[in-house]
């Protein structure tokens, strides 16, 4: 397997909060099991493979389960994209789009109107290599 820098629960409560800082919001967790899924469902695997096996499908799992599940109070959208550009620059991409696009999307999941695929097949039109 390649070798990928995940995001680590620490990593997603870092951001949760940074977001309520800027924005506002009520701290805590609706379930807590559900935000410790979701940071862990880019890395699953099975006999050694990824589930999500492209740079694009894994942070497509960070946008997805967390704006979908929605484990925290609040939040639960910011902490989404943050963790996804997030992911993406430390393993070298950023996404070529504008603000009001990704915000688009986040709200397209968060509302049950775009499936982690969809997500995966837009990020991948919107990749860039960091140089």
């Amino acid at each position: 397997m390649t070798q990928v820098d995940f995001l680590t629960l620490d990593d997603i409560l870092a951001i949760h909060a940074e977001q309520l800082q800027l924005y506002g919001g009520s701290a805590g967790f609706i379930d807590r099991t559900v935000v410790e899924s979701a940071t862990e469902q880019p890395r699953m695997t099975m006999f050694g493979q990824y589930l999500h096996p492209q740079i694009n499908d894994m942070a497509a799992a960070y946008l997805y389960h967390f704006a979908a599940s929605q484990g925290f109070a609040d939040g639960n959208k910011r902490t989404a994209l943050v963790a996804a550009v997030e992911f993406l620059g430390r393993n070298g991409y950023s996404l070529d789009c504008t603000n009001d696009e990704i915000y688009d999307v986040t709200l397209r999941v968060a509302n049950h109107q775009m499936n982690k695929q969809d997500v995966a097949d837009w990020l991948l039109e919107k990749l860039v290599p960091m140089t």
